[in-house]
């Protein structure tokens, strides 16, 4: 094993380690990789990954917006019922 910024040679050969459970490149990445090829698929992975969490933030704020509006048609409609 040798550290991340180690320079590599025409003819090295690498062995990656990655994990199932490994969340993957992180914007750090990008200072440390030399090709543009490897920069553009570091930066594409991270723009899908934050696409993301924005879908889910989303659709949390969504989900809030319905129980709200559930929440507000069952009490007018219990105000209609409780005033007749």
């Amino acid at each position: 094993l040798v550290p991340l910024n180690t320079v590599l040679k025409t003819g090295d050969v690498v062995d990656i380690k990655v994990s199932k459970t490994s969340p993957g490149p992180n914007e750090g990445w990008l200072n440390i990789v030399k090709t543009n090829t490897a920069k553009s698929n570091i930066r594409k992975f991270l723009i899908k990954k934050n696409n993301e969490l924005l879908k889910e933030e989303k659709i949390a704020k969504g989900n809030k917006v319905i129980a709200i509006v559930v929440i507000g048609i069952f009490i007018i409609t219990l105000i209609n019922l409780l005033s007749k």
